[in-house]
């Protein structure tokens, strides 16, 4: 699936409404909106299907933010995520 297709009728980030992961240059291209829009890009980079970003965000270590208020949004940023994922993947430095 691809991370950056709209998400017509998100359910379980708040309330249901039609929400645009926007492609493009920029600061609004970078954007991920909604939690199923972060858990297909954290699937496109190569986690694990079925991944949880709410579970991610709680742990209180991921670049995974939420909009203020009751019923807000989980947001992040797609080259912070990006950076997170690939430093992960590279392990611990070991000293030379």
């Amino acid at each position: 699936m691809d991370p950056t297709q709209n998400i017509q009728g998100v359910e379980g980030d708040g309330p249901t409404q039609n929400i645009q992961d926007v492609e493009g240059d920029g600061l609004a291209g970078d954007l991920l909106v909604g939690g199923d829009a972060i858990a297909r890009y954290l699937t496109f980079l190569g986690m694990p299907e079925g991944v949880d970003p709410y579970y991610l965000k709680c742990s209180g270590r991921w670049p995974i933010g939420k909009t203020g208020g009751n019923g807000g949004f989980l947001i992040a940023s797609k080259q912070r995520l990006k950076r997170f994922v690939q430093r992960i993947a590279a392990g611990p430095k070991t000293a030379v």
